[in-house]
């Protein structure tokens, strides 16, 4: 999950309208990006589970969430101690799995100063600032 701290308070400072749809746009980007990246990565037999990876936004915009319902993704993400699931086929044939989705939130990591930009950038040319 993907929380901006402090996002209540800026936007009872500088009003709602304008900081709540910047909000909006930088997590709905990083959600996005985070989807992309866990599907990229999610192991393949049916497809049934990357086909099942999503993102949420909380209805007052405080995070977003990236997840999946399949009851199996868990436990491919992090594997019971002693165990380790490795991909069948593909680019990442060999290679262990664990980690498949709760390393996409370093990727969206990775990507926030440039969704900031972008995000700002906007703000800009909606506020008429500069």
């Amino acid at each position: 999950m993907l929380a901006i701290q402090g996002a209540d308070k800026l936007r009872a400072h500088l009003g709602r309208d304008h900081v709540g749809k910047a909000i909006r746009d930088i997590l709905s980007r990083a959600g996005i990006i985070g989807e992309g990246a866990a599907k990229q990565t999610a192991p393949v037999d049916t497809g049934r589970l990357r086909a099942s990876v999503t993102h949420h936004m909380a209805a007052q915009a405080t995070h977003v969430a990236i997840g999946t319902n399949v009851e199996y993704a868990r436990k491919l993400d992090r594997p019971p101690a002693g165990r380790t699931y490795h991909y069948r086929r593909g680019p990442l044939k060999g290679q262990e799995i664990a980690g498949w989705l709760s390393k996409s939130l370093r990727v969206v990591e990775s990507k926030l100063p440039s969704i900031f930009a972008a995000v700002g950038n906007g703000v800009v040319k909606r506020w008429k600032i500069g």
